[in-house]
């Protein structure tokens, strides 16, 4: 459906490098990455607000650069939730979506009354009034109604109470279902995206650490732990990064089926967010505790 091939974006204090995404249809594919790893920017050079310096944004195929025409009709395929604010602080909820929807042909007005009210939002109150949560429902619902191929979802599930959260995730999944929809949703939740996402990418100061369906990931590595002295026969080209403690040191390794481990160490298979851990902590990493 959409793919951000070898996408670069440089800034005087922050290069985004060689970014390459494929995102298919029917799957919610997650995205991890520090503070100031690069996500939000990324979103925005998929979105079509941010031109990136090197690299092209696909939409089934078209160049979404190509053309003014072209990125228009792209940007009707697409849905957003993001941290920053787009809409009028001064106009009602009511007054922004439908001022707002005109620019986009699937823009379904009675569904959006519907989603407000659904989500607990009171249509004549104004944007600027609503909370932080709030503000991020609001664009869900707006997105939601203009019926998009694509949703694009920057760090909401920290602002939703849990309520709201499981109904969120719970639309996710729908909105994939039918196999024609995808979404691509940023969060340092590691715990939720685990549960939910298909595909998982990894991003760590501008640079793309993984990307793969999440189940590959997962038996990509391996978590070990145990004494000092025996994890340091493994190859050390094995190890993505190591902790040692006084009683038990534990490190992430590369796996396969072939690969044979000591009786005597513990061997399990990788949360989400031990793969993000170790793999942040890995980067430049030389294996005897320094960088």
């Amino acid at each position: 459906m959409f793919q951000a091939v070898h996408i670069s974006k440089y800034f005087d204090s922050f290069r985004l490098e060689d970014i390459f995404l494929e995102i298919p249809k029917g799957y919610i594919v997650g995205i991890l990455g520090e503070n100031g790893a690069g996500k939000s920017v990324l979103l925005k050079i998929m979105l079509g607000y941010v031109k990136p310096d090197e690299g092209s944004i696909y939409m089934d195929g078209r160049d979404m650069w190509k053309s003014g025409e072209v990125q228009r009709e792209i940007k009707n395929e697409l849905g957003f939730v993001l941290q920053e604010e787009f809409f009028s602080h001064y106009n009602t909820l009511s007054d922004n979506g439908l001022r707002y929807g005109k620019y986009y042909q699937k823009f379904n007005g009675e569904e959006f009354f519907g989603y407000l009210q659904e989500f607990g939002l009171e249509k004549k109150r104004k944007y600027g009034k609503l909370s932080r949560g709030e503000k991020l429902k609001f664009q869900f619902a707006f997105a939601l109604s203009h019926h998009p191929k694509l949703l694009l979802l920057d760090e909401p599930l920290g602002s939703f109470d849990l309520s709201f959260r499981e109904k969120f995730l719970a639309y996710l999944s729908r909105f994939v279902e039918d196999g024609e929809h995808s979404v691509v949703l940023v969060s340092h939740l590691t715990q939720e995206l685990g549960q939910l996402a298909d595909y998982i990418a990894i991003l760590h100061k501008g640079r793309l650490l993984e990307f793969s369906d999440i189940e590959g990931l997962r038996e990509r590595y391996r978590l070990v732990s145990g004494e000092k002295y025996k994890l340091n026969l493994l190859k050390q080209e094995r190890v993505i990064y190591r902790e040692d403690r006084a009683y038990c040191s534990k490190a992430l390794v590369k796996h396969n089926s072939f690969r044979k481990y000591d009786k005597e160490l513990v061997v399990e298979v990788p949360a989400l967010e031990d793969i993000f851990y170790y793999r942040l902590k890995g980067a430049g990493w030389k294996g005897d505790g320094s960088k």
